[in-house]
């Protein structure tokens, strides 16, 4: 029969297979807006103006030219 112990002495614990330690909760995470810097929004806000201005300019010489799709 063969001892768990062999030579008397305690095995040690391997912590490698050991599951990973919880990550914090969910609540104590940054909200995703938070992290948007106000120049950031603004920018993007620009952005999506000048899109809106370009598109009916587009759309109003496709109407001229009569090249709509």
């Amino acid at each position: 029969m063969k001892s768990k112990k062999p030579f008397g002495l305690e095995a040690k614990k391997d912590k490698s297979i050991l599951p990973p330690e919880p990550k914090a909760p969910a609540a104590d995470t940054p909200d995703w807006v938070g992290l948007i810097e106000k120049k950031d929004a603004e920018v993007d806000k620009k952005a999506k103006e000048q899109q809106k201005v370009m598109k009916a300019a587009h759309d109003k010489l496709s109407a001229l030219t009569g090249s709509k799709k």
